[in-house]
């Protein structure tokens, strides 16, 4: 698990484009927010996606992955193997996989944990917390530490 920080501000361009078509209220600027994650680790968390190059060794085809393959191939029951010099490691459901370098959070649209006040701005340490498919977020609470440095 690694430690992620969530800003929380106000998405004044969906606010102006609201605008052009009637008075913006209050609850609309509580409504009205865009979410940015920033990773606390050095070069990213890491995480892993697929991997879209050809597996397969001596011209005989991984794709099938390591237990529904023919008897005798070199990744049979391995799940991880390297192919063209990558270590890989089998996924169910995602096929060959290689580590991601970055942080994986960063690129997607995340679910905000339950206790995220996001009718203010404002900043939330987050704990990931990976299964075998999906990153579910942990609130650690809320980053008023960040906030003081801003200020």
């Amino acid at each position: 698990m690694s430690e992620h920080i969530i800003t929380i501000t106000r998405d004044e361009r969906m606010l102006a484009r609201l605008a052009e078509y009637r008075p913006v209220t209050e609850q609309d600027r509580a409504d009205c927010y865009a979410v940015h994650v920033e990773c606390t680790v050095v070069g990213g968390c890491g995480g892993w996606q697929e991997c879209w190059e050809p597996h397969e060794v001596d011209g005989v085809s991984a794709d099938d992955g390591p237990y529904d393959c023919e008897e005798g191939v070199p990744w049979e029951g391995c799940d991880e193997f390297e192919f063209h010099g990558v270590s890989h490691e089998w996924r169910w459901g995602y096929g060959w996989t290689v580590k991601f370098h970055g942080c994986s959070l960063a690129l997607t649209e995340v679910e905000l944990p339950d206790g995220i006040d996001t009718t203010r701005d404002g900043k939330w340490r987050v704990e990931d917390d990976w299964d075998d498919t999906d990153c579910y977020l942990n609130l650690i609470g809320e980053d008023k530490a960040s906030d003081r440095e801003t200020e």
